[in-house]
């Protein structure tokens, strides 16, 4: 079994292969490249501030829905997994509440520091 490779003006494919950056270790020269045309990628700020931004409209959307989120999660723990025996559900409903509040709140705040730290090391 042959390999077509193209020869190199020395006549070696191996020094083909080098000219075109196949075996550099200098990895430096790929970074912020599109792949396979060597042309400088161009980074929107999704593509630089995508976690902060996932991180930042997830909290905002439990925020928004939290309390319907704890009553279902108050049902699911009393009611079909029996795990917790059934109380005050309108206490544990708020407890569950407060604990979504605050995974929101830090949500939210890696988010928004995921953003200002990129910002900044850019």
């Amino acid at each position: 079994m042959e390999l077509d490779l193209p020869l190199s003006a020395t006549g070696s494919a191996s020094g083909h292969l080098l000219e075109h950056g196949v075996g550099n270790t200098d990895w430096d020269q790929w970074d912020n490249q599109v792949p396979g045309s060597g042309q400088p990628a161009k980074s929107s700020w999704g593509q630089r501030m995508g976690e902060g931004v996932v991180f930042v409209l997830v909290a905002a959307v439990w925020f928004v829905f939290r309390k319907r989120i704890a009553a279902y999660q108050v049902y699911l723990i009393t009611e079909k997994f029996k795990v917790l025996p059934v109380r005050d559900t309108a206490e544990q409903v708020r407890g569950m509440e407060l604990l979504g509040t605050l995974f929101c709140a830090l949500l939210f705040v890696a988010g928004v520091l995921l953003m200002v730290l990129r910002t900044m090391l850019r």
